[in-house]
């Protein structure tokens, strides 16, 4: 009797889109990316990571996840809820758990991530202020994100049909669903580290060693966290996308 294939699940980064692989042209073939903008903006803290989960637990009974950046924790949380269902879980420039260190000090994000743990109703305020600059002035939103970009993103930046493809996921994504960017922030603060002891899947790391969003040590720390570890890929020269482009190919073809 043949075994099923796992079914691919893709969590896009935050601000990001279900289908942003195909925007910024990597590697998806195979690939479902999750739309977890879709879910009900009222949705919230547990209540929306079950109701994302009971989303995932119906594409079948043999689940790879990949997870980007902050899609990564999204993924996590999906995976200490469903341990039976899945079997592979492949992480790209995680972002780990605030609780497993001092990261803020050292992640470009960093004071967004202290504001929302902080003083949560001006990061609320904060984020509708930058949900209205990427619907109306994404090109100058992606401008000052990119700005201090690291490594070979800087080479990702300097292509147009890259800057493109960002501008609409900035658009699309944190223009349109600026309540969703609140939500996962939120919840990303928020004490999860202890979910981390449910996953049975092993877990295969990602990570650029020039990664400014989601610096190395976080990645070093998730691997030495989780309970099943299948292995640490560091990948010298890559920072955040073009950690996201170098290793999609790789993992695909496992």
């Amino acid at each position: 009797m043949i075994a099923a294939l796992p079914v691919r699940l893709y969590f896009h980064g935050v601000p990001g889109i279900h289908d942003e692989l195909d925007r910024l042209a990597i590697a998806s073939d195979g690939v479902v990316g999750i739309d977890r903008n879709a879910i009900a903006a009222d949705c919230n803290g547990d209540d929306f990571f079950d109701a994302l989960a009971a989303d995932v637990a119906q594409r079948g009974e043999h689940l790879h996840l990949i997870g980007f950046s902050l899609g990564a924790a999204a993924a996590l949380h999906v995976a200490a809820r469903l341990p039976e269902a899945v079997t592979r879980i492949d992480l790209i420039a995680p972002a780990a758990p605030p609780a497993l260190g001092d990261f803020f000090a050292t992640a470009a994000g960093g004071p967004m991530f202290q504001l929302a743990a902080k003083r949560p109703w001006l990061f609320r305020l904060v984020a509708r202020l930058q949900s209205l600059i990427a619907r109306n002035f994404p090109a100058a939103l992606a401008r000052a994100l990119f700005a201090n970009c690291a490594g070979e993103d800087r080479v990702l930046a300097a292509k147009s049909e890259f800057r493109r493809a960002i501008i609409g996921i900035l658009h699309d994504g944190l223009g349109a669903h600026s309540d969703s960017y609140q939500r996962e922030i939120a919840a990303y603060v928020g004490p999860w580290a202890g979910r981390l002891v449910a996953i049975k899947a092993p877990v295969t790391i990602w990570q650029g060693d020039a990664d400014t969003w989601s610096p190395p040590a976080m990645a070093r720390t998730l691997a030495a966290t989780l309970p099943n570890i299948a292995g640490l890929r560091m990948m010298p020269g890559l920072s955040h996308y073009s950690a996201l482009k170098a290793a999609m190919p790789q993992i695909l073809l496992k």
